[in-house]
């Protein structure tokens, strides 16, 4: 129950306060390596997530009042992982690493949640191994 009633909490305690309307992860841009910082703590929604739906709290599904949402904050970070759009927040350490990172989190949550659209960004020949343990049907 306790686990429960915590993954509750990540609805308004973290999904409503980290990402923003505009669905972007403000407090992640205000970093120096903001894309890679935007990928990990979005991992670590995914994997919230991911806890969640084993345990009956759909996080992934979660629309908070703002607009908030993990889905959202994937819809923002689609096009830099497609290659659709250059990178303009800072980025000191290495895009492209960081971009093959965004993809493998996209094939794990493709692979998780049935998002087609997200195992196409993951399907990447450039994605590591790492991303077997997420196969995409």
């Amino acid at each position: 129950m306790c686990n429960y009633l915590l993954l509750e909490a990540v609805k308004t305690e973290r999904i409503t306060k980290q990402i923003n309307p505009n669905v972007s992860q403000p407090q992640e841009f205000a970093r120096t390596k903001a894309l890679s910082y935007s990928t990990m703590n979005l991992k670590g929604f995914t994997e919230l997530a991911v806890l969640g739906k084993k345990l009956g709290v759909d996080l992934w599904n979660y629309k908070a009042a703002n607009g908030a949402s993990i889905i959202n904050a994937f819809d923002f970070l689609k096009p830099y992982a497609k290659g659709e759009k250059k990178w303009y927040y800072k980025q000191i350490a290495d895009e492209e690493k960081a971009i093959k990172n965004l993809k493998e989190l996209f094939a794990m949550a493709g692979s998780e949640f049935d998002k087609e659209e997200y195992c196409q960004i993951g399907s990447d020949k450039k994605v590591s191994l790492h991303s077997l343990l997420h196969e995409c049907n």
